[in-house]
């Protein structure tokens, strides 16, 4: 017969037994400890890059980050743990990590949150269009976005993300960009 016998923070000890008769076994388990490091990072770039972060490992540590994206803590053996990874400017993330009888590593990819900025000419002549040119977090031009004033759309950004809106009377204009997740505002 094969015995197993398993339980989280301890090895596993697998046994083979021939059983004749009556037979009494008695197996010992041994407590362990392994090295996990969670390596952080933002999968957008190639090759990814690292990034300074908190790792929360409920009941084991909260850990930073280096600068090469990693963190490391021992943990039990053969457990699992709901690992929380937050970093400025980036959507938390939250996975599950099993560990072995081996030192492992765990690599967490991040996203930045979402944003758009508009970038545009702080004052704009009369009979001179109000140009804007509007962008992500990952400062990607955002193509089709729509643009509005007081509520009316009034077009939608083009291929590089650029949108021009037509100057007809003096004042401050409000222009309002929408991608469909997020909108931001720009008054010129």
């Amino acid at each position: 017969y094969s015995v197993v016998v398993e339980k989280a923070g301890f090895y596993n000890n697998r046994s083979r037994i021939d059983v004749d008769g009556k037979t009494n076994v008695t197996q010992t388990i041994e407590q362990g400890e392994v090295l996990l490091t969670i390596a952080v990072e933002d999968d957008y770039f190639d090759p990814p890059e690292a990034i300074a972060a908190t790792v929360e490992i409920p009941g084991i540590a909260t850990l930073q980050t280096g600068s090469d994206g990693d963190a490391s803590t021992t943990v039990p053996v053969n457990t699992r743990h709901d690992i929380t990874v937050t970093a400025e400017g980036y959507d938390q993330t939250q996975r599950t990590v099993r560990v072995g009888e081996e030192d492992m590593t765990a690599t967490v990819s991040l996203n930045r949150a979402d944003r758009l900025d508009i970038d545009a000419r702080e004052r704009v002549r009369l009979g001179n269009p109000i140009t804007i040119d509007v962008t992500d977090e990952y400062n990607d031009s955002v193509e089709n976005a729509t643009v509005t004033r007081d509520g009316e759309q009034v077009g939608m950004t083009d291929g590089d993300g650029e949108f021009e809106y037509p100057t007809e009377e003096a004042g401050v204009v409000t222009l309002t960009v929408d991608d469909g997740d997020i909108e931001a505002t720009v008054s010129v």
